[in-house]
C-alpha cells in the first residue's frame, strides 16, 4: 500500500508547521496510535497543524481539546525539530509544547485519526514513534523530557550557556543556540528554545 498522491508534498513547497502537545503526568506521557494518512501505525502526542494567524499556545490548546477533550491549564514551549520525511514527501517543523497541568481525562475524540490514548512511562515508550518525536528523543534524550516540561525558559537559556561543549552559537542572540544532536539522522535537526 503506497502513499496517496494527494498527501505528497512537492519539492519546493514550504514546510508545514506542526504543534505537538506533550502531556506529562507523574513521569508518564500521553500517546495515541495514529490512523489515516500521515504516520499511520506510529505513536504520537496530541497535535496538529498551526493554522493561519494562530499562536503556538492556542494551537496546542485547541488540538489537545479536539483530540482528547483535555483542557490545558499551563503550557511551556519547548524545543522544535526540523524533519524531512523523504519517503512521504513531507517536511515538518514541529514545535513541542509541554503540558503538565490540565483538566479532564483523555478520551479518543477523533477515532478516525487515532486508535485511543494511553499513558506510557518515559523509560518504556511504545514503538514506532512518529518521526518528530523520535528526533526529539534521539537529540535530547528521554530523561530530559520531564525536566523540560517544568523548566522556566530563562533557566533553560542559563543551562545552555553553561554547557558550552554541547552548544554552538549561531548568532549573538542566546535564544538562537543550536543543540548538537547525540545521534544525528539525515534530514532531521532540532533546536531548544
Amino acid at each position: 500500500m503506497g502513499i496517496d498522491p494527494k498527501f505528497l508534498r512537492k519539492e519546493g513547497q514550504p514546510p508545514r508547521v506542526g504543534i505537538s502537545s506533550m502531556v506529562l503526568k507523574e513521569g508518564k506521557i500521553l500517546l495515541g496510535r495514529r490512523k489515516g494518512s500521515h504516520g499511520a501505525g506510529a505513536w504520537s502526542t496530541p497535535g496538529g497543524h498551526l493554522e493561519y494567524g494562530e499562536s503556538v499556545e492556542a494551537c496546542a490548546e485547541r488540538e489537545l481539546l479536539e483530540e482528547t477533550s483535555l483542557r490545558a491549564l499551563s503550557l511551556v514551549i519547548g524545543p522544535y525539530t526540523n524533519d524531512v520525511i523523504a519517503p512521504d514527501g513531507k517536511h515538518y517543523i514541529t514545535l513541542f509544547v509541554f503540558i503538565t497541568h490540565f483538566e479532564g481525562s483523555p478520551i479518543c475524540c477523533e477515532p478516525e485519526k487515532c486508535e485511543g490514548w494511553s499513558w506510557f512511562t518515559l523509560d518504556a515508550l511504545p514503538s514506532p514513534l512518529l518521526t518528530p518525536l523520535t528526533t526529539l528523543i534521539e537529540e535530547f534524550g528521554v530523561d530530559r523530557l520531564d525536566a523540560m516540561s517544568w523548566e522556566n525558559p530563562l533557566d533553560r537559556k542559563k543551562r545552555q550557556q553553561t554547557k558550552s561543549s554541547q552548544v554552538k552559537p549561531r548568532s549573538s542572540d542566546p535564544s538562537s543556540y543550536l543543540i548538537q544532536p547525540q545521534a544525528k539522522r539525515a534530514g532531521s535537526t532540532s533546536k531548544e528554545l
